[in-house]
């Protein structure tokens, strides 16, 4: 979650391609753009890992390897997991988490992706994924909120669209510096008006993957009166809306077992 520390000037253009800071927009609302960066070291973080992942096609899943779904006569007659339509698939593993916490807990979940998909389908899937394991560890961060160990974090107004402009670029839909200047970012004076009249973005919860826009964007200061969303769309960009999500069972199944866990969670002490 950001705070106000963050805020950082849009119309600054060595700010935006900073890999932390917090932005107002006139289309796009505010935005981390912590959340734009797709690219993280470890393998199972980030969008452009879950695309390489997905694109990468590992090898057939064995029936051997959800033993909890099959039968072991089945596995004699055909030792592979396959979809309706016959084809096999492989496993995708993506998780969520901050590792400023510690233990970084988080959520997590592994699927099964059919083989020899297409690219739009892919997509399909990846968003899919994606959203599914966003909006768990969301729910995780508000949960943590609610027991008083973070403070204001979960669905924080920002989170959601960050997450789905850095899901764009990380596929290779969307560059960031052109999505940006799409989005029409606002100085900083406007943003710290923003937010002090509207409050604090972890306080103004959006649980959408659409965003939040500020109803006055004026920014009064010793040098003018000034409203730099006057010449803005104040509409969320097309390109962020082309992809649908796949329905799962299609082209994907998420894998809930002891071996697979659906969302990894420390263990709250209710006292």
């Amino acid at each position: 979650m950001s705070a106000r520390k963050d805020i950082q000037d849009g119309r600054v253009t060595g700010n935006l391609t900073k890999k932390f800071g917090l932005i107002y927009t006139c289309n796009c609302g505010w935005i981390d753009l912590g959340h734009l960066n797709p690219e993280n070291v470890r393998p199972e973080i980030g969008a452009a890992n879950l695309w390489k992942h997905i694109n990468g096609e590992g090898p057939a899943v064995l029936k051997s390897q959800c033993k909890h779904w099959f039968a072991p006569d089945d596995c004699k007659i055909d030792p592979y997991y396959r979809f309706r339509n016959g084809t096999t698939g492989f496993f995708v593993r993506y998780r969520q988490d901050n590792k400023l916490w510690k233990f970084s807990p988080g959520a997590e979940r592994t699927y099964i992706v059919q083989h020899a998909l297409g690219k739009t389908e892919k997509e399909r899937v990846a968003f899919d994924i994606f959203s599914e394991v966003s909006i768990a560890f969301e729910k995780f961060q508000e949960s943590a909120s609610i027991r008083e160990i973070l403070t204001q974090s979960g669905f924080s107004q920002e989170d959601l669209v960050s997450n789905l402009i850095g899901f764009y670029i990380g596929i290779g839909k969307l560059d960031r510096s052109s999505i940006l200047k799409k989005c029409h970012p606002v100085s900083a004076e406007t943003a710290f008006a923003i937010w002090d009249r509207d409050g604090a973005v972890g306080k103004n919860k959006n649980r959408e993957w659409k965003p939040q826009l500020a109803k006055d964007v004026v920014a009064v200061t010793d040098k003018a009166c000034e409203v730099e969303c006057l010449n803005a769309s104040k509409k969320f960009p097309d390109e962020l809306k082309t992809i649908r999500p796949a329905l799962a069972g299609r082209w994907h199944v998420s894998v809930h077992s002891e071996e697979y866990p659906t969302v990894i969670l420390p263990t709250w002490n209710n006292n």
